[in-house]
């Protein structure tokens, strides 16, 4: 699991998705000059398993990517345009999880 590397005065790419996911139960795991990272970590069994994460690019013109992407735990990944389309499909992001009987991958 990553840990959590952001200085205080740090300040959100998105501050309403920021608030939006930490009052959800995301994890901010790093706040720094690409953007702000976070972890589901309960779609993880257990700690040492690989998490859905979200990623907010602080500049997304670096790489002409979507704003807003995710990789849910078994490997899938999703884009989205706005933090509003985005947050209409967290409910979808945060049900899938992986179970420990399983293994989690794309296929």
């Amino acid at each position: 699991m990553r840990t959590s590397a952001h200085p205080a005065d740090a300040v959100a790419v998105d501050t309403t998705l920021d608030r939006l996911l930490i009052n959800r139960g995301w994890t901010l795991v790093e706040r720094s000059w690409a953007g702000d990272f976070y972890d589901w970590l309960a779609s993880a069994p257990n700690p040492d398993h690989e998490v859905t994460y979200l990623i907010v690019p602080a500049n997304h013109a670096l790489d002409h990517g979507p704003a807003y992407r995710v990789r849910l735990v078994d490997g899938q990944r999703l884009a989205y345009d706005t933090a509003a389309c985005l947050a209409a499909d967290l409910d979808g992001i945060e049900v899938r999880r992986c179970r420990a009987d399983i293994r989690c991958t794309a296929t």
